[in-house]
């Protein structure tokens, strides 16, 4: 399968680098985007790591944490045939159920 990001997507990942960047430093923000980009990669090879929306036919969600019961985020998307879109990467402080609610 062929994983595309959308612009809000490649956004949120340029705000994880950022945030990541200002709080713990640039090595380590390095690691984590390339920790999370490998993370979603791995939906190609096995989407079925991901779980359904529930209200939602359409999305389909992967909760990815550098450490267990750690915050992390929560990578929003759908499957379209080959392919899956990566919609939106929420932190898991984020209602990202009540905002994909409100649209």
């Amino acid at each position: 399968m062929e994983i595309r990001y959308s612009k809000t997507a490649l956004q949120d990942l340029d705000e994880i680098w950022e945030w990541t960047a200002s709080n713990f430093g640039v090595s380590q923000a390095d690691d984590y985007l390339q920790f999370v980009q490998q993370t979603i990669g791995s939906l190609a090879e096995s989407p079925d790591l991901s779980r359904k929306v529930i209200g939602h036919d359409t999305f389909r969600y992967l909760l990815i944490q550098w450490r267990p019961r750690s915050n992390g985020h929560v990578v929003l998307f759908t499957i379209s045939g080959e392919t899956i879109e990566i919609a939106h990467i929420f932190h898991t402080s984020q209602d990202w159920a009540g905002q994909l609610k409100n649209g």
